[in-house]
Parts: structure tokens; C-alpha cells; sequence
């Protein structure tokens, strides 16, 4: 069993409810943590960084576009300024999730460091689908040297 886990964070609950059923029902292979916020986020992500001593924090975070108080973009350019100082959370692949997107939005996500950008579906099936896919992907297949990883 693989012990990368995936982040996600949404601050709406009737998502997070979801993304906890497909993930404990077709996905019970990977670990996620699935958190309200951006505090909450920064949070978790400290105590990892204190914790672990190897630098095998998480395989990927996902961000709702849309959140109050620290909405997705926020949140990402926080994750991603000043990867000399904690190159360990600048190299967590974030993937952005989002009910639309203009073009600009999406070209901020990327240019903000943004590894993916992805609609977020409304249908379950196809959220599962999505689910399936991100997972094997991010957590499965993608790997992040252990260089980019040190101090």
C-alpha cells in the first residue's frame, strides 16, 4: 500500500462529503486528508514538516478555486513563495479545482506555480472517474526527486 496521501481542500461540505465516499469506496488504496481551509492546510502541513525527517510529505494537494478568507490562488502563492526557505511544500505538486475558470484565473494558477488545473465535475460518476484518474497520476505514478526535496 502506497503512504502518500493526497490533500484535499474545499470549503464546501457537501463536496468534502462526497470526496470522502469515493475515496473510501473506490479508492481505499490512498490516503487522503480532506481539510475546510486554508488554516487548516498550513496547519497539517506544518506539523508534517516538523514530523518528517525524509521529506515524503504528500504526493499532491488539491485546491478549490473558489474559498472564503484564503481562496485557492491565495493559498498557492503562499505554497509556493520562497521555496528556498521550505523547498519540501514549494515542491508539492497543487492541483487547482474549480466549478469554472476564466482563462485569466487559469493562467494565474500556473503562473503562481499551479501544476494542473481541473473542472471540477458536478455529477458524481464523473467526480469519481476524475478521482480515479488524479490518484492514480499524482499519487501512483508521479514521482519528486529526493533532490528537490532537501535543504
Amino acid at each position: 500500500m502506497n503512504t502518500r496521501e493526497l490533500i484535499i481542500v474545499d470549503d464546501n461540505a457537501d463536496h468534502r462529503y462526497l470526496m470522502r465516499q469515493i475515496m473510501k469506496n473506490y479508492l481505499p488504496q490512498y490516503n487522503v486528508n480532506i481539510l475546510d481551509g486554508g488554516e487548516q492546510l498550513f496547519k497539517v502541513l506544518e506539523e508534517k514538516v516538523r514530523l518528517d525527517a525524509n521529506g515524503d510529505l504528500s504526493a499532491a494537494i488539491i485546491l478549490d478555486f473558489h474559498m472564503p478568507f484564503y481562496d485557492g490562488l491565495s493559498i498557492l502563492k503562499i505554497l509556493k513563495k520562497n521555496p528556498d526557505r521550505n523547498k519540501v511544500i514549494a515542491n508539492i505538486p497543487v492541483i487547482m479545482m474549480s466549478n469554472g475558470g476564466t482563462e485569466k484565473q487559469v493562467a494565474d494558477c500556473y503562473e503562481a506555480g499551479a501544476s494542473a488545473f481541473i473542472k471540477k465535475p458536478i455529477d458524481f460518476i464523473t467526480l469519481k472517474d476524475l478521482m480515479v484518474v488524479t490518484c492514480d497520476f499524482w499519487i501512483g505514478a508521479n514521482r519528486i526527486p529526493k533532490s528537490a526535496l532537501a535543504d
